[in-house]
């Protein structure tokens, strides 16, 4: 009976490295969370900034009396369509 070569010489891949990898990206994706979801201030702080932050909103009506802004025109009105809308078939050719 012949012993085939090729089929001798596969290998088989232990199960050993799978485990180191996949250890691998546990501890990564882990890693990363912890960076990530670190909390950037404290409540006090975050009070302060908010209130930092928000500004005085103010509107300024001076630019009604521009005359550049008298100038401009507003759009026609549009009326409504009162004829017969599409055709029976869209699809077929004129």
């Amino acid at each position: 009976m012949a012993i085939n070569l090729s089929q001798q010489t596969k290998k088989q891949k232990s199960p050993a490295y799978l485990i180191i990898v996949l250890l691998v990206l546990i501890v990564g994706i882990g890693f990363a969370v912890w960076f990530f979801a670190k909390p950037k201030t404290s409540e006090n702080n975050n009070s302060s900034v908010v209130n930092n932050s928000l500004k005085k909103f103010e509107i300024n009506f001076d630019i009604l009396d521009n005359p550049s802004f008298d100038g401009l025109n507003s759009f026609e009105k549009v009326e409504l369509f009162n004829g017969q809308m599409g055709r029976e078939n869209p699809f077929k050719p004129y």
